[in-house]
């Protein structure tokens, strides 16, 4: 990966995180499409079908657009693990009070928080060589191309995936001393709902997501394979 993206996207982390206000805000800063929700799924080489997408919103929803054991398996056949590329990690770490907690859907609720603190921890761009990618879509077996073929026969967009930023999420709720166990076991669960992320309740007190896709890349797959 060439130096000088790396400087941009650490720089990115650092300088950006006053305008980072949720996962989607930290893809497009990036420059990056929100990977909607944010999840484990459809990293780099993976063959994806577009279920949704608004591209001036910058933000994208997929599906696998065939088998995603058939193209794990093509993927360990060409060593992909080994070829992918990463950036140095970086975080970021940002305070959500007042008005802003509104995006959780919290409602009366909020009276029970002080504060929200969203971090962002060991972001990195993960990416995959044009060589590798292309290398991927020809070990694919018949049965997963007859499926993309259909795809795009049926006017869906199909890409494959070629970059990835990839991080941990972490929420911390600051809670007002009025709050009992139930109120903040019903705010942990609203915080959980709202976030477009796979994200699991630890403790009281911590809403956190461990190595997910926030946003990706992706590039159109051929008209016919």
């Amino acid at each position: 990966m060439d130096k000088r993206r790396i400087y941009t996207y650490v720089a990115c982390g650092i300088f950006l995180a006053g305008c980072t206000r949720s996962p989607g805000d930290l893809a497009r800063n990036y420059g990056f499409l929100e990977h909607v929700p944010a999840t484990n799924s459809h990293g780099p080489g993976d063959i994806v079908r577009a279920d949704s997408y608004d591209w001036i919103g910058r933000k994208i929803q997929l599906g696998y657009a065939c088998d995603p054991r058939q193209e794990a398996a093509a993927k360990r056949l060409v060593s992909v693990g080994a070829n992918l590329q990463s950036s140095q990690k970086s975080d970021t770490k940002v305070q959500l009070t007042g008005p802003e907690l509104q995006q959780f859907n919290l409602g009366a609720d909020a009276d029970f928080v002080r504060s929200v603190e969203m971090s962002f921890v060991n972001v990195q761009v993960i990416e995959i060589s044009d060589e590798t990618r292309l290398q991927v879509l020809a070990a694919l077996p018949a049965s997963c191309k007859n499926a993309i073929n259909n795809d795009l026969a049926t006017r869906f967009r199909v890409f494959q995936v070629s970059e990835v930023l990839k991080g941990d999420l972490v929420y911390k709720v600051n809670y007002e001393t009025k709050a009992n166990a139930n109120a903040k076991a019903v705010i942990n669960q609203k915080i959980k709902l709202s976030v477009g992320a796979n994200v699991d309740v630890q403790g009281e007190d911590q809403i956190v997501g461990t190595g997910l896709f926030f946003g990706v890349r992706v590039r159109p797959i051929p008209a016919a394979l």
